[in-house]
C-alpha cells in the first residue's frame, strides 16, 4: 500500500473580510483587558502589517492618542496576536481604531 504525501496548500489572496474581522476581534480584546482602575479611558488607531505567512507584524499605535503608556503597550500586545491565513501578496498593512472605556471608581464605603 502506497502512501501519499499530501500537498502543501497553496498560498492564495490576502483575504480582507478575515483580517477585519481579526483585527475587530482584537479591538475587542484589548477594550477588556486593557482597562486600568485609574479612570483612564484611550482611543486611537493601529497599524498592523501582514506578512505573507499570516502574522502581524509593525503594530504601531498611531499619532495622538489618549490613555497611557501601559495602555498603548497592552493594545500592542493584542494586536500582535492577530494571524490571518498565509498568503502570496506583499505585506498588507491595515488600520483599525480601537476604544477603551474608563473603569468608573469604586465607590467609597463610608
Amino acid at each position: 500500500m502506497k502512501h501519499h504525501r499530501s500537498q502543501p496548500q497553496s498560498k492564495r489572496d490576502f483575504d480582507w473580510y478575515s483580517a477585519e474581522y481579526a483585527l475587530t476581534m482584537a479591538a475587542r480584546q484589548a477594550a477588556e483587558a486593557c482597562r486600568v482602575p485609574d479612570g483612564l479611558s484611550a482611543s486611537g488607531v493601529v497599524s498592523v502589517t501582514f506578512h505573507g505567512d499570516g502574522t502581524a507584524r509593525n503594530v504601531v499605535v498611531l499619532g495622538n492618542h489618549t490613555g497611557g503608556a501601559s495602555i498603548e503597550r497592552c493594545v500592542t500586545r493584542h494586536f500582535k496576536t492577530v494571524r490571518v491565513a498565509p498568503f502570496s501578496a506583499d505585506p498588507v498593512r491595515m488600520t483599525k481604531t480601537f476604544n477603551i472605556a474608563a473603569v468608573a471608581p469604586e465607590p467609597d464605603p463610608t
